[in-house]
């Protein structure tokens, strides 16, 4: 099974709380290995290992962060810092 990363940006606009009860499950079904507009504004891409990443924007962004490791911080702070 993949993972679902969340950008930064994603993090940024929507805040941690947003990301934390969503899981892979949740997007699988919706991927098709190329980009899709999500009804919340949001992208979504699937790479050809499976794994899901979930953008502000909808070109390529570099620094995502694994949702099953966002659930588990305190505040969003301690995300943002890690990608500064």
């Amino acid at each position: 099974m993949g993972k679902l990363y969340i950008s930064y940006e994603a993090i940024e606009e929507m805040g941690k709380d947003y990301f934390e009860n969503k899981s892979y499950e949740d997007y699988v079904d919706l991927a098709k290995f190329d980009i899709v507009h999500l009804d919340d504004g949001l992208w979504l891409q699937q790479d050809d290992d499976g794994d899901l990443y979930i953008s502000y924007n909808d070109y390529d962004d570099f620094q995502f962060y694994d949702v099953e490791e966002l659930s588990n911080l305190k505040n969003a702070d301690t995300v943002l810092k890690d990608f500064k």
